[in-house]
């Protein structure tokens, strides 16, 4: 898995995952947002993700709960067809907050 991340701004990261995302990388995902107290709002960009195990959804309910509890959001964006057969496998796609692309995800936070 290729990890690239960006803090847009003190409260904003975008987490852009390329590849697989399994168990094996989990935690280097969860490390991106979890000692900053002042991230509030967490965009993942799955758009490029191949394959996501059970392990990866619960890190992403996890980021979920801490954006949540932070007074903020945690936003799914452009999810490739193997990520939104998961969300809908799973029902998870009415859990998080899912747009079209991260362009969108920044216009959903500016508006929160």
């Amino acid at each position: 898995m290729d990890l690239q991340i960006t803090e847009q701004d003190d409260s904003t990261l975008i987490v852009a995952l390329r590849g697989r995302f399994d168990a094996f990388n989990a935690t280097s995902v969860k490390a991106s947002w979890q000692n900053n107290e002042g991230l509030r709002f967490i965009i993942i960009d799955l758009s490029e993700t191949t394959f996501l195990d059970s392990v990866a959804l619960a890190i992403l309910v996890q980021g979920l709960k801490t954006s949540r509890l932070r007074g903020g959001n945690f936003i799914i964006a452009n999810p490739s067809e193997a990520a939104r057969t998961i969300f809908e496998l799973t029902a998870m796609d009415r859990a998080f907050t899912i747009t079209l692309s991260v362009e969108d995800a920044l216009d959903l936070v500016v508006a929160l």
